[in-house]
């Protein structure tokens, strides 16, 4: 299905599919030991067998650089559409190496950054990113963490997901 954009201030009579968004984990099934602290990007999936993954409007392509969870083939979310986009990143570390920061970049450019203090001291805690968004189609975004020895696992653990959603 599809909307048509229309009324005062809009563009009238673009049509722009519903349900523009993602729904989109870790792209691997083990967990990946982060060699030191520098930032690694994140690849991603909606192939992994969990109900209610999906990709719309999005375009999943690779993002050069260090990366885990296969990353350089598949880190990089073009957005296909204009709009105002709200973005959802959890991420849980499994054991207590060190502090890091989960950071979102917007067309290279760092767009946000969580400082995690609590990685350092206590397992299974979660970094998260969380925003909205006013993006033009051909924007992209990426998503890294950087936590010297952090353990973080793929898509067989359901907490770990990016979510992004178009505001209609």
């Amino acid at each position: 299905m599809s909307g048509i954009i229309g009324g005062a201030g809009s563009r009238s009579g673009v049509i722009i599919p519903d349900g523009i968004g993602c729904r989109l984990q870790p792209n691997s099934s083990s967990t990946f030991t982060m060699p030191n602290g520098n930032e690694h990007w994140i690849g991603w999936t909606t192939n992994n067998g969990l109900k209610g993954c999906f990709i719309n409007g999005l375009t999943l392509s690779g993002q050069s650089g260090t990366d885990f969870h296969d990353g350089n083939a598949n880190g990089r979310i073009t957005f296909n559409y204009s709009g105002v986009y709200w973005i959802n990143f959890d991420l849980r570390n499994e054991n207590s190496a060190s502090n890091g920061n989960p950071t979102m970049y917007i067309d290279g450019t760092l767009v946000q950054r969580q400082h995690v203090e609590g990685w350092a001291q206590h397992p299974y805690m979660h970094g998260q990113l969380r925003g909205c968004f006013n993006l033009n189609a051909g924007q992209y975004l990426y998503i890294g963490v950087g936590c010297n020895g952090g353990q973080f696992q793929g898509y067989q653990d359901t907490l770990n997901y990016l979510q992004i959603m178009r505001q209609n």
